[in-house]
């Protein structure tokens, strides 16, 4: 005498799966539909604002409250003496007055390179920072 598998109580994670009848497939599903609105630029000013150009170079990684400073992962160059506009909740601009790598001061970074410096504001981590 043959037993199938639910008689003989067998856990349906073990079962053997049955073949799906050849009439049925699976539809294909159907990709959304791409927007035709033409995307937003970033550095279009808005209201009476003067229009500028920007350059992201980089992001703030972290932040010591205690001492202020934001420690910087850069994507380009940065010189001390050069203006940099953090993108945070209440946006500030400030002068690179001295930038630290490991403790030492510095006076150029490159990309990938991560840099501290004292800001005035306090700032988040994942703010975007931008070259004036």
């Amino acid at each position: 005498m043959e037993y199938n598998q639910r008689q003989l109580k067998v856990p349906s994670f073990l079962r053997k799966k049955r073949k799906a009848a050849s009439g049925t497939k699976k539809k294909p599903r159907k990709k959304a539909a791409k927007s035709t609105r033409p995307a937003a630029s970033s550095n279009t000013p808005s209201g009476p604002e003067k229009a500028t150009s920007t350059l992201p170079i980089g992001k703030v990684t972290h932040y010591l409250e205690n001492i202020q400073v934001a420690i910087l992962k850069l994507n380009h160059e940065l010189e001390v003496g050069q203006t940099v506009e953090f993108q945070s909740e209440e946006p500030f601009e400030q002068e690179i007055e001295s930038m630290q790598v490991n403790r030492e001061e510095i006076t150029k970074a490159g990309p990938g390179q991560f840099i501290g410096i004292k800001v005035v504001n306090r700032v988040q981590p994942g703010t975007i920072v931008l070259l004036k």
